[in-house]
């Protein structure tokens, strides 16, 4: 997992980190080429991507409610087996 953070300040960034702290690594898009490259649209977006590097589904925003739905997808996603390497 990895979190990319879009705010221009960097300082907005780290308050929000401190408000909700993750358990994952975080960068910082301050230009938003990423997310502009993206196209996104919609904060948050969450890209789930296999192991083979597929998207395999785009979340758009937040509720809470979704978390359930996010982490099945997930562990399926985990329980997968890892593409052959070469």
């Amino acid at each position: 997992v990895l979190g990319v953070s879009v705010d221009v300040e960097r300082a907005l960034a780290e308050r929000f980190l401190t408000e909700v702290p993750t358990t994952f690594a975080m960068g910082w898009d301050a230009d938003q080429r990423l997310a502009a490259a993206l196209q996104l649209e919609t904060m948050p977006t969450a890209i789930v991507v296999d192991r083979a590097g597929v998207v395999r589904a785009v979340h758009k925003g937040f509720v809470s409610d979704d978390k359930a739905g996010m982490r099945e997808l997930v562990a399926r996603l985990l329980a997968e087996p890892a593409p052959p390497a070469g």
